[in-house]
């Protein structure tokens, strides 16, 4: 797999809808260029990295330069693969930047993958929210039906998808809390295809523990039906099986449960039902689990009511299940006062159960042949990210981060590569960093996206291609988790 990554930087923010470029380029025929709306940035660092990475170099420059034009033809399908977390930022005056993979980001591959398709084809645009996320209410802030219906007539032969890959929703009320709305099923399974990537998994290394496997809202047996007996289940959706190529396009942000959300991270979102995706294990650090580090009585008790309440949050009244849903957070929250950590939910740097899921689901998306239901030692289908981190979230991310003007967008093929230059910017070490430091340096041949040599680090912030060590790549000093800021794996207030 090819571990070329290129970087541009000193992108003064993004540009104003409907997100054409500042400047006319040979290849690209059907676009007007922006008049009066000032320079976009974004479009053109995008189609420097295309050039970097070497795609389509003989004709560079010319009309008849297609990027894509290796992996795609008239008629197929590609699949771009943005960050949509959730509609809102719970940091006031935060905004959604730093949440959302910026639509001016996916423009202009959205344009080339419409070159690439020679203007007749499918252009699947989809993510898996958060459960309580209002995809209308995300469709709206992102601007991509705006984007969509300024570009079908542009592109009329162009079929556009815009999909929410969830299959279970939370419905919010108004008046008694976001997360006191009614559980939903909104899709039927067939969506997906069941995956058991069974001893390849690398949750195998805590089979002794897969009864404590839990993610945050959802009833613990529903995980146990997929994680127990060797087997290790995912659902993902058949998109990722039909396109021609994926488009991987994250926003660069802290996670307070695996430090960093970027390529690799993002694929989470691949997923239909999150009782299939392992976040923690129950109990403290000490017991085996990582939800938290210190253990109490007062702790276990609590755990118990919180999956007790998640067992069936329909059985209860909406008024109830408000109140009961409040109780339990701020009881999680006065944890901090009655114990010596106040870790909730895996949310700090020893978790050691996220990061395996994280490289399930990328061993998936890279290597697994639905046709012969297999992991293959190389890549089944062509993949490349693009990493938004023109403005980034730090501190609390993913879901309450706050802006990091950072002013870069990076690629590659090698999901792991790019994730390199992410922790760099961060500031973390790589081998705190599991999902990073496994994939890459991972000894017991249960992955394949490692580096077969050294990752290449190409600055193309200029026109010129020029090769950069990743020392020379400047940290931008983001904001960590506040249960990452410790240089050790196990954090307490003492």
């Amino acid at each position: 797999m090819n571990s070329d990554v290129a970087i541009t930087e000193g992108i003064n923010g993004y540009p104003q809808f409907p997100f054409n470029p500042s400047e006319s380029f040979p290849e690209i025929i059907r676009v007007e260029v922006a008049s009066g709306l000032g320079t976009n940035g974004v479009y053109s660092a995008v189609r420097r990295i295309l050039a970097g990475l070497s795609l389509d170099p003989a004709n560079f420059g010319t009309s008849r330069w297609n990027p894509f034009s290796a992996f795609v033809s008239q008629g197929d399908i590609v699949l771009l693969k943005p960050n949509w977390v959730r509609d809102y930022n719970v940091i006031e005056n935060a905004g959604t930047d730093c949440l959302l993979t910026h639509t001016s980001v996916l423009r202009p591959l959205i344009d080339y993958a419409a070159l690439a398709l020679n203007y007749a084809g499918t252009i699947i645009i989809a993510d898996a929210p958060l459960q309580n996320c209002d995809f209308a209410k995300l469709r709206k802030v992102s601007q991509i039906d705006e984007l969509i219906s300024y570009l079908q007539p542009i592109y009329p032969d162009i079929k556009f998808i815009v999909e929410d890959w969830r299959l279970t929703v939370n419905d919010r009320q108004r008046f008694v809390g976001l997360g006191a709305g009614r559980r939903l099923n909104q899709g039927d399974e067939s969506r997906c295809q069941v995956v058991d990537l069974a001893e390849r998994s690398f949750l195998t290394d805590l089979d002794d523990y897969s009864q404590q496997f839990r993610v945050t809202c959802y009833d613990p047996a529903l995980m146990l039906r997929h994680h127990t007996g060797g087997h290790h289940k995912y659902l993902v959706t058949k998109r990722i099986f039909e396109a021609n190529l994926i488009i991987n396009v994250p926003v660069l942000k802290t996670h307070i449960k695996a430090g960093v959300t970027g390529a690799l991270k993002n694929l989470v979102g691949i997923n239909g039902h999150k009782e299939y995706l392992p976040h923690h294990c129950k109990g403290g650090y000490q017991s085996g689990g990582d939800n938290f580090y210190s253990g109490s009585t007062f702790k276990a008790a609590w755990e118990e009511l919180d999956e007790w309440y998640w067992k069936d949050p329909n059985r209860f009244p909406a008024v109830i299940r408000a109140l009961l849903g409040k109780s339990i957070h701020i009881g999680w929250k006065l944890m901090g006062t009655w114990s010596s950590d106040d870790i909730t939910g895996g949310g700090w740097s020893g978790n050691d159960t996220l990061w395996r899921t994280i490289l399930d689901l990328n061993h998936i998306l890279y290597f697994y042949d639905p046709y012969t239901d297999n992991l293959g030692d190389t890549p089944a289908r062509h993949v490349i990210t693009f990493v938004d981190g023109v403005v980034s979230g730090q501190g609390e991310g993913p879901l309450s981060p706050t802006p990091m003007p950072a002013g870069v967008i990076y690629g590659g093929f090698n999901p792991a590569a790019v994730e390199l230059l992410s922790l760099k910017l961060i500031g973390y070490n790589t081998a705190r960093i599991k999902s990073v430091s496994e994939a890459l340096y991972d000894l017991r041949s249960k992955f394949n996206i490692g580096l077969r040599g050294e990752a290449r680090f190409l600055d193309v912030t200029h026109d010129n291609v020029r090769p950069i060590t990743l020392s020379e790549v400047p940290g931008r000093n983001f904001e960590l988790p506040k249960q990452w800021k410790r240089c050790g794996s196990v954090v307490s207030k003492k």
